[in-house]
């Protein structure tokens, strides 16, 4: 029964650390996603990169665009989960609970969605024979 304990918890843990580093993961590549250039309606340049600019087939705008909605639909209707999803992106400090509250509603929609895949095949937490031990 205690080793029953033990492994649920351990999963338990494994899996608030998932979904954070999938939050944390998705709000870095959306940070980065302001460094681009701006939304770009024809790109004249054959040679110039395709993830240069956010603009039409551009996976980085694909990306933004399904980030947004999926975040608004998760958090509809709350208002300071809203804010503290715009203060987390900001690295600003958030109540805990509340933070807490955002990045397990959001980070699960994220998994789900498959947002974290989009620029990383798999976000992974330690070396595998790692985990399995702690």
């Amino acid at each position: 029964m205690k080793n029953e304990t033990n492994t649920s918890r351990l999963r338990s843990r494994q899996k608030w650390a998932d979904v954070q580093d999938a939050f944390f993961a998705t709000l870095r590549a959306y940070a980065r996603l302001g460094e681009l250039s701006t939304v770009a309606a024809i790109v004249n340049d054959d040679e110039a990169p395709k993830n240069n600019t956010l603009g039409p087939g551009s996976l980085s705008l694909d990306f933004k665009v399904d980030l947004e909605r999926l975040t608004t639909k998760t958090l509809e209707g709350d208002k300071p989960a809203q804010q503290a999803w715009f203060a987390l992106l900001a690295g600003e400090t958030v109540e805990p609970a509340l933070a807490k509250d955002v990045i397990r509603r959001c980070g699960e929609a994220y998994i789900e969605a498959g947002l974290p895949t989009y620029f990383a095949p798999k976000i992974r937490r330690g070396r595998g024979e790692s985990r399995a031990a702690a």
